[in-house]
């Protein structure tokens, strides 16, 4: 934890020979969490290569292993891997917002539309109430082709707390001149 800060890659390191040494699952999360800050995927999908079938299993019931391994396979381009760990992980924490924003944003990447609406058909009445999530969730219906959507509910209830965010507001300005042409003289 000391070196967390400002090494992140001699903190993996030291995490994963502790993993290796008292075979404790929060220091391989640990090890794998700061892989993947460093941007480390051969370390990391060597630290993950290590695990025996039983190991796996049981990391598999915890939703940060499954967001970490998810990570590493869309990286990978395995983004069909990735979805279903991430599945598993909102399965298993449902209310974790990082979960629910990295399935939205793979959702959203990979333009899979017919996965968006049943997730958003499934759990966006509970996650409209999550601040932190109505980017994702504006993206989501801009994905769906539904900006009238995305603008109602996501981006202009939001306008004022980011008046002094330049790239929000472009954003924002983008989708209202690209769906509200007609309007201009």
């Amino acid at each position: 934890q000391l070196l967390q800060p400002g090494f992140p890659l001699e903190a993996a390191q030291v995490a994963s020979a502790a993993w290796r040494r008292f075979g404790d699952p929060a220091q391989f999360v640990y090890a794998l969490g700061h892989f993947a800050v460093s941007e480390r995927w051969p370390e990391m999908g060597r630290l993950l290569g290590e695990l025996d079938a039983s190991q796996r299993d049981a990391m598999r019931q915890k939703p940060e292993f499954l967001q970490l391994a998810a990570q590493y396979h869309l990286q990978g381009g395995a983004r069909e891997r990735a979805r279903q760990y991430l599945e598993t992980a909102l399965r298993l924490a449902p209310d974790n917002p990082d979960i629910r924003n990295a399935l939205l944003w793979l959702l959203i990447d990979g333009n899979e539309g017919d996965a968006l609406r049943k997730l958003l058909a499934t759990h966006e009445s509970d996650w409209q109430k999550v601040p932190g999530l109505h980017d994702a969730l504006g993206a989501a219906y801009l994905a769906l082709s539904l900006p009238e959507v995305a603008l109602r509910h996501y981006y202009t209830p939001r306008l004022a707390e980011h008046r002094d965010d330049f790239l929000w507001l472009m954003n924002y300005a983008v989708v209202i001149l690209s769906n509200y042409r007609h309007w201009l003289p």
